[in-house]
C-alpha cells in the first residue's frame, strides 16, 4: 500500500525530535497498520507514545515505564507495545517501521475492537524519558484520509482449488476482504501461461486447452484502484486425457470378411492400451493390443453391408471413433453350370443360367467359343457366334464380379457341319 498523506515535519524541543509516517490507505481485512518513526537524537529515549486519531475515537498506546525492547541505533530501533505489540518491526532507509496487524480493526487501549473507518486519521508520536516526561519533542500530527474499501484496489483472493473434469481443469478460489471489491479476475496455469480472465461476480473458470502435464494455478483480482497480489498458487494437478479417435476407420473387402485399418489418435498422454473394432450389423468384435492399427474380421455374410467403429482405451478412459463407410464382404462368383449349346449352320448360340455371384453384382460374362471369345454384359444370359468354319469347337462360360473371375463352367464340346 502506498502513503495517502504528505510528508512528516518535525518540531524541535529540549531533547531530540521524533518524525513520523504512517501507512492508513485501504487499512481492511488482513493489512497492516505500518508506523515509521524516526527519533534525531535517541540518548534518553527510554519510552514512546503513539497516538491515532480516526473519524470516531482516538487510538492510543505506549511502551509504558519497561525498557525499550530493542536499544537505539543511529536514530532508530524497535518498541514493545505489551498489548500492542507489533507483529513486525524492520529499519527501512534508515526508519524504524512498526508493523501493527489490524485485521480490518483497531484496538483500543482498554482492548475494545472497532473496525477502522474511512475517513480523517491523524498519526502523533511523543518520544519520552524514563519518567516519561515528554522532553524530547512530539510529531506534529500528519493527516491520512483512509479510503472506504470500494475505492482501494482489489482484495487478493483466496488460494485456489484446482479439479480435474475428463480432460479440463476446474479452478474455484473466493475474494479476499484485505481490500476492494473485484471487477475482474485473470487465472494463470503454469507451465505455459494460459490465461482465463472472469468477470468480478464469477469466482470459478475452466481450462480445457492445457494438454498433457501437471499445472498450478494462480488468480490476481483487478478493480478500477488497482491489481492484487498474486495469490498462492494451487496445489498441482495432472492433465491426462481418453485417446480421441478423431477419424473413422477404413473397412476393405474380404471373402465372408473385412479387413479394418484406423489410424493413431494423437491425444491423450497415457499410452493407449487396446483398440476394440465392433462391426454392425451384428456386433461382431475384434480387440487388439495398443500395438497394433488393424483387425481382420471373418464369419461375416457376404452381400450384407456392414459399418465398424474403434475403441481406443488407455488409463484414463476410451472414446470411440465415428462409423466407417459401408462395406459389403464379397467373393469371387459362383462357376456357371454347364452352357446349352445350340449349333446351326456356320454359328452356334451359347446359352447359360446365372450363377451366385457371392455378394456382388456380377458385371459381365466371358462367353469362349474355340479361338474366340465375347465378353457381355451381366445381364445377358446368351450371345451368338456366327461366320463359323466347320469344325469341332470347345465352348464354356465365366463370370466377373468386383472381387474377380470365376472357375469356368464346363466345357461343351460341339461340331459345326
Amino acid at each position: 500500500m502506498g502513503l495517502a498523506s504528505p510528508a512528516s515535519a518535525d518540531e524541535d524541543k529540549t531533547g531530540p525530535t521524533s518524525s513520523v509516517t504512517a501507512d492508513l490507505s485501504c487499512v481492511v481485512g488482513g493489512n497492516s497498520f505500518n508506523i515509521a518513526i524516526h527519533a534525531a537524537d535517541p540518548s534518553g529515549v527510554t519510552g514512546v507514545m503513539v497516538f491515532v486519531r480516526g473519524p470516531d475515537t482516538q487510538w492510543g498506546f505506549s511502551s509504558g515505564s519497561g525498557p525499550i525492547t530493542t536499544t537505539f541505533g543511529n536514530g532508530y530501533g524497535f518498541f514493545n507495545f505489551g498489548a500492542f505489540q507489533p507483529s513486525t518491526g524492520t529499519i527501512q532507509d534508515g526508519t524504524l517501521v512498526l508493523s501493527v496487524a489490524t485485521s480490518g480493526t483497531r484496538t483500543s487501549a482498554t482492548g475494545e475492537t472497532r473496525p477502522v473507518a474511512a475517513g480523517a486519521w491523524t498519526v502523533e508520536v511523543d518520544l519520552e524519558d524514563a519518567w516519561h516526561n515528554d522532553t524530547f519533542g512530539s510529531s506534529v500530527p500528519v493527516a491520512y484520509q483512509v479510503p472506504s474499501r470500494d475505492a482501494c484496489p482489489a482484495s487478493k483472493p483466496t488460494t485456489p482449488v484446482a479439479t480435474l473434469s475428463g480432460s479440463s481443469v476446474d479452478v474455484a478460489w473466493s475474494s479476499g476482504n484485505d481490500g476492494g471489491v473485484a471487477t475482474s479476475y485473470m487465472v494463470v496455469a503454469q507451465p505455459g501461461g494460459q490465461m482465463s480472465r472472469v468477470d468480478g461476480s464469477t469466482t470459478t473458470t475452466s481450462f480445457d486447452q492445457l494438454g498433457c502435464g501437471t499445472y498450478t494455478f494462480t488468480v490476481t483480482a483487478s478493480n478500477a484502484y488497482g491489481t492484487s497480489a498474486v495469490s498462492a498458487g494451487s496445489s498441482p494437478i495432472s492433465v491426462d486425457s481418453a485417446p480421441a479417435m478423431r477419424t473413422p476407420p477404413i473397412a476393405l473387402v474380404r471373402d465372408g470378411g473385412a479387413t479394418v485399418s484406423w489410424t493413431s489418435p494423437k491425444d491423450g498422454c497415457s499410452p493407449v492400451t487396446s483398440y476394440t473394432v465392433t462391426a454392425s450389423p451384428g456386433g461382431a468384435t475384434q480387440t487388439v493390443g495398443g500395438s497394433f492399427l488393424s483387425a481382420i474380421f471373418t464369419g461375416l455374410t457376404n452381400g450384407t453391408d456392414y459399418t465398424f467403429t474403434v475403441t481406443a482405451t488407455n488409463g484414463i478412459g476410451s472414446t470411440t471413433s465415428a462409423p466407417s463407410l459401408p462395406m459389403t464382404p464379397a467373393g469371387l462368383p459362383a462357376a456357371p453350370g454347364r452352357p446349352k449349346v445350340t449349333v446351326g449352320r456356320g454359328r452356334i448360340v451359347v446359352a447359360w443360367r446365372a450363377p451366385s455371384g457371392n455378394g456382388a453384382h456380377i458385371t459381365h460374362y466371358v462367353v469362349t467359343c474355340g479361338a474366340k471369345a465375347k465378353i457381355v454384359s451381366g445381364s445377358k444370359r446368351s450371345v451368338r457366334f456366327a461366320k463359323l468354319s466347320k469344325g469341332t469347337y470347345r465352348v464354356w462360360v465365366a463370370a466377373e464380379n468386383r472381387i474377380g473371375d470365376s472357375l469356368p463352367s464346363p466345357v461343351v464340346t460341339t461340331r459345326v457341319k
